[in-house]
């Protein structure tokens, strides 16, 4: 999910605890002012949607890759982890 100023991605592991990833988002027709031109603008907004899509394939993939026991007790830099604890045996 994209808002004007961040990019926020959630997904539930394995384990089914949820997990939040969020970034502060800068498109970049906020650097180049000339990108808001009609023709450009659809162009970025393509480019900027493809290149949130992968970062949030990626994230997930990751979080549903396996983590071990030392990954699932500590959310990654950026993130925060919901969801129920699991009791140690």
């Amino acid at each position: 999910m994209r808002s004007p100023r961040s990019f926020v991605v959630v997904c539930r592991r394995p384990d089914s605890t949820i997990v939040l990833k969020e970034a502060r988002w800068v498109s970049l027709w906020d650097r180049l002012r000339f990108l808001r031109w009609p023709f450009l603008r659809g162009a970025v907004v393509f480019w900027e949607t493809l290149q949130n899509g992968m970062q949030a394939l990626t994230f997930s993939a990751e979080q549903q890759a396996g983590a071990t026991p030392e990954e699932a007790s500590s959310p990654p830099t950026g993130s925060k982890k919901y969801g129920p604890a699991k009791e140690q045996a």
